[in-house]
C-alpha cells in the first residue's frame, strides 16, 4: 500500500508538471521544483519497511504474529507516515511552482496546505512537533503574507527543521525496536530448537571423542603406553575390553576398534536423522540476520533522505532549483554508506 500511494503521488506529479496553465490563472513565472519532488519520491519508493515482511520471509513465518514483531511493524508505520508527508509536501511545491498563479496566490495556497497538514496535530497537541498553536499561526500568517513562493518556503523552514528533528527521534525509536525485535526472535528460535541444538552438540562432541579415541588407540599400537590411560579416561566404557586393566592384547585392540567403528556409524546415523531440523534452525537464524541487516540499511536510507531533503528545501528557499544541485538520490546513496 505504501508503494502504491507513492506511485499515485508520482503520477500526480507528472500530471501537474505537464498540465498547461488554465485560462483563469494569472501569468506568473514557473518554478521548476519537479526535480526536488522526483528525487524525494524516488527515495521514498526505494525504502522498504520492517524487519519481518511477509513477502520477504521463508523460514520465519511462524513468528509473523509475535507481539514484538507486530510492535516493530507499528514503529515502522511512523517512518511510513513521515515519508508520506514529505512526499506530499514535495508534490505540493511542484504543483504550486508549475502553476500560473501569482506569487501571492501561491503563498496563500502553501499557507493553507501547511495549516491543513500540520494544524490538526499541533492544535490538538497530539503530534510530536515542538511548535505551539500560536507559533503555527505566526508561520502560516507569514507565509500567507509573502509575495513570492521562494519567500514563502523560507517562512516554512522552521517547520521543516522541526520535522527533521522529530525524524531523528522516530529513527532512534525504530532502531531500538529493530534491535529489540531481532534479539527477541533470535531467543525464540533458540528456545524452539533447544532440543535439536542440544542433540547436535552432544553428537558432535561424541563424534570428536570417537575420532580422538581412534588416534589414541593407534598411538598405543605403535608403542605409546601412555595413550592407553588417556583413551580410557576419554571413554571409560572401553576398560571393559581390557582384562588386565593396564594393557590390551591384539584381539582386545581389534574389539575396541570394532566398537569405535560401530559408535562412529551410530552417531553418523543420529546426525542424519536430525540434520533437516538442524538445517532449518540455522536457516531461520541466517534469515533473521539477513533481514536485520536489510532493515538497518532501509533505516539508514530513510534517515539520510530526511536530512538531505531538509537541506535541499533550504536551498530551494534560497532560489537554488538547478536539478544537478539538488540531486538527492546520488547524495543519499553515497551518504547512506557512512551514516549510522
Amino acid at each position: 500500500m505504501q508503494r502504491l500511494a507513492l506511485i499515485i503521488l508520482a503520477l500526480l506529479l507528472l500530471i501537474f508538471t505537464i498540465m498547461p496553465g488554465c485560462s483563469q490563472f494569472k501569468s506568473a513565472k514557473r518554478l521548476d521544483f519537479a526535480p526536488f519532488a522526483e528525487y524525494t519520491i524516488g527515495l521514498a519508493m526505494d525504502i522498504e519497511f520492517g524487519l519481518v515482511q511477509r513477502q520477504k520471509i521463508k523460514y520465519l513465518r511462524p513468528y509473523l504474529d509475535d507481539p514484538v514483531v507486530k510492535e516493530n511493524r507499528a514503529e515502522w508505520d511512523k517512518v511510513r507516515e513521515l515519508l508520506r508527508g514529505v512526499v506530499a509536501y514535495s508534490v505540493e511545491l511542484t504543483t504550486l511552482g508549475s502553476s500560473t498563479l501569482s506569487g501571492r496566490e501561491r503563498c496563500r495556497a502553501l499557507a493553507e496546505f501547511i495549516e491543513n497538514v500540520a494544524g490538526p496535530s499541533i492544535r490538538t497537541r497530539k503530534g510530536r512537533l515542538h511548535i505551539t498553536p500560536a507559533e503555527l499561526d505566526s508561520i502560516v500568517a507569514e507565509v500567507r503574507g509573502r509575495k513570492d513562493l521562494l519567500e514563502g518556503l523560507a517562512a516554512v523552514q522552521p517547520i521543516i527543521d522541526e520535522v527533521a528533528r522529530v525524524s531523528e527521534d522516530i529513527f532512534d525509536e525504530v532502531k531500538e525496536s529493530l534491535d529489540r525485535t531481532a534479539t527477541h526472535l533470535s531467543q525464540r528460535i533458540d528456545e524452539d530448537n533447544s532440543d535439536v541444538t542440544l542433540y547436535e552438540v552432544l553428537i558432535r562432541q561424541t563424534t570428536y571423542n570417537t575420532f580422538r579415541t581412534f588416534i589414541l588407540l593407534r598411538q598405543y599400537r605403535t608403542g605409546d603406553d601412555a595413550a592407553l590411560d588417556e583413551m580410557f579416561e576419554l571413554d571409560p566404557q572401553l576398560r571393559e575390553y581390557s582384562r588386565s586393566g593396564d594393557s590390551l592384547t591384539d584381539s582386545e585392540i581389534q574389539a575396541v576398534e570394532d566398537r569405535l567403528v560401530q559408535k562412529a556409524q551410530f552417531t553418523k546415523e543420529l546426525m542424519e536423522q536430525i540434520q533437516t531440523d538442524i538445517d532449518h534452525y540455522y536457516a531461520q537464524q541466517d534469515e533473521l540476520a539477513e533481514l536485520y541487516s536489510f532493515a538497518n540499511l532501509q533505516l539508514r536510507k530513510a534517515k539520510v533522505t530526511l536530512i538531505v531533503w531538509m537541506r535541499a528545501h533550504r536551498d530551494l528557499a534560497r532560489g537554488i532549483t538547478d536539478p544537478a544541485k539538488i540531486n538527492l538520490f546520488d547524495l543519499t546513496k553515497k551518504a547512506a554508506k557512512t551514516v549510522m
